[in-house]
């Protein structure tokens, strides 16, 4: 008897949890998604991925032709190179000149003059140490590297192509977040009290099941309200954006 007693109580525990359980029609979409593309104009040299390869952080997508960027940091160096001396000597000669002003043996004129032959030095060393530094910059911008562990979903890049400032947008490659999805879907006010964040919730998409969380809630002009969970996927089993899913709380 009391062994039924126990059955009974799980079944009706069970029906209650599915009577008090909602679900909603949602849409996947990629909540960490990057393009890239070269802020710099050259001539692609390599590309090393297309669609669909995985990619870990760090690694080397594309890069331009790397020559022109490398002698232009050579000739910026040289050019800090040649300054620095100069400078080094301009201030040695404006530390004796003020001295020397000090002791009365030069007049503030002269030293005036030698004060301002240093800053025209110094004003030369930061200009080639800046030029330096945005060489160096060009140079790491004409290659392109994965920001995190993802797959390439689109690749418009081929050897030999023109990275003009018209072409720039036009010339990219994207990369998404490999494994994590988004999953969206709108309910009126009157229902928003029933959501917050960090709210937990499964996902049913493809015949699987996720657990998945509330990452943010987000109102539109048409007073619905956009719920945002995401949820980790398994690594055999791709998804797309737009792809119907459900999700029950």
């Amino acid at each position: 008897m009391n062994r039924i007693k126990a059955l009974l109580y799980i079944v009706s525990f069970l029906f209650a949890v599915n009577v008090c359980a909602k679900d909603y029609d949602a849409l996947l979409s990629w909540p960490a998604r990057q393009v890239l593309a070269f802020p710099v104009t050259g001539v692609v040299d390599k590309v090393f991925v297309q669609s669909g390869h995985k990619v870990t952080q760090g690694q080397k997508l594309a890069h331009l032709d790397l020559a022109p960027f490398k002698i232009q940091m050579k000739i910026m160096q040289a050019k800090v190179d040649r300054i620095t001396p100069l400078l080094f000597d301009a201030q040695r000669d404006f530390d004796q000149a003020q001295e020397l002003f000090e002791r009365t043996v030069l007049s503030e004129v002269e030293l005036q003059k030698i004060e301002s032959i240093l800053k025209g030095f110094k004003a030369d060393n930061d200009q080639a140490n800046a030029e330096l530094e945005l060489a160096k910059w060009q140079y790491a911008r004409a290659q392109l590297k994965a920001p995190f562990n993802g797959r390439v979903i689109k690749q418009m890049l081929q050897a030999g192509q023109v990275v003009s400032v018209e072409t720039m947008s036009e010339m990219k490659m994207e990369i998404l977040l490999d494994g994590l999805m988004q999953v969206i879907f709108s309910v009126p006010a009157d229902q928003l009290s029933e959501f917050q964040i960090g709210q937990n919730a499964t996902v049913e998409v493809a015949s699987e099941r996720y657990p998945a969380i509330v990452k943010s809630i987000v109102s539109d002009a048409n007073q619905q309200y956009h719920i945002s969970l995401e949820f980790s996927s398994k690594p055999d089993i791709h998804y797309f954006a737009g792809q119907k899913a459900k999700v029950v709380f």
